[in-house]
């Protein structure tokens, strides 16, 4: 049986052996401060690895956090804006209701205190709404608040429908200027899954790098798959200008990272190769056009030669 407490004290040795050390058992607000500090300082081989140090680190600070919640008024100014920034950190680097919701009921408590900065924090939440696909709460906050620099949202399409468990995407229409909600379908074939972002420069040169070669865009155009991942903005106008111009490289974006568990680092650009549902190669970073199209061309050689 997996023990979450033994597994989280030896992740805590492990990284105070690797010189990341854990924030010392101290006051909640020193304790923030303190594992801002060691994620600042720390590096992590994988997005998985990083969520689970950060829960480990976070323990500490939970009863702290859960008991404050029911008592938000009592809290000093200090402790409010602590609270926020650890909901915020966690809410990007774990993922997951639970901080955004917290967040949500300390900005109507910002908003109670007539906090100066009340517009910031509100749109520092809807980052993290949009992050967690929580659009409409988006759009009602917008529509109440329609100062807010809240990028436009479009509309999903076939939102109600039931999707299996497996890999979904939100693909941008731009005939409907909407989000399509589909089923990603497995197959025993070799597909590659790109992580990529219009946001990341190096995304924008794989791309064009890729379109610009007749046989990497003629393979990509025929069993590749680009998202971006759950991060707290669409571009979405850019990203429907970007897919009119790139045709073998469209992006899309992922519902749950959740959904993509091969998936180990959401860092921008990475290709997994994936061949009858298993993973056999992966190409992460894009060092330049030569370099990485000769990655890609001999990792999709020896991907094809994979035992299935």
């Amino acid at each position: 049986m997996f023990n979450k407490t033994l597994f989280a004290a030896l992740l805590m040795g492990s990284l105070h052996l690797a010189g990341h050390a854990a924030p010392a058992a101290d006051s909640p607000l020193a304790q923030v401060e303190a594992l801002f500090a060691w994620e600042r300082s720390a590096s992590w081989d994988s997005t998985l690895l990083r969520k689970q140090g950060m829960l480990a680190a976070y323990q500490s600070l939970r009863p702290w956090v859960q008991s404050s919640k029911s008592r938000l008024q009592e809290l000093s100014e200090a402790e409010l804006r602590a609270l926020f920034k650890l909901m915020d950190l966690l809410g990007w680097s774990v993922g997951g209701n639970e901080y955004a919701d917290l967040m949500q009921a300390l900005v109507g408590e910002f908003e109670a205190r007539g906090a100066t900065d009340l517009k910031q924090l509100e749109e520092t939440l809807a980052i993290n709404l949009v992050a967690l696909r929580r659009f409409d709460e988006v759009r009602a906050l917008h529509q109440r608040k329609p100062h807010l620099a809240i990028e436009f949202l479009p509309p999903v399409l076939d939102q109600s429908r039931a999707l299996a468990p497996g890999y979904r995407i939100y693909q941008p229409d731009a005939k409907t200027q909407s989000l399509r909600l589909l089923d990603v379908v497995s197959s025993p074939e070799l597909r590659v899954y790109v992580v990529g972002t219009i946001a990341c420069g190096f995304s924008r040169k794989a791309s064009d790098a890729i379109e610009a070669h007749p046989e990497l865009k003629a393979r990509m155009a025929s069993s590749s798959l680009w998202f971006d991942s759950a991060v707290g903005r669409l571009y979405f106008k850019d990203v429907l200008s970007w897919n009119a111009s790139h045709p073998a490289t469209q992006l899309n974006y992922v519902v749950s990272e959740d959904d993509w568990p091969f998936i180990d680092s959401w860092a921008t650009p990475t290709f997994y190769f994936v061949k009858n549902g298993r993973l056999v190669q992966k190409v992460q970073g894009w060092p330049d056009n030569k370099t990485g199209v000769e990655r890609l061309l001999k990792a999709f050689a020896a991907a094809e030669s994979a035992a299935s």
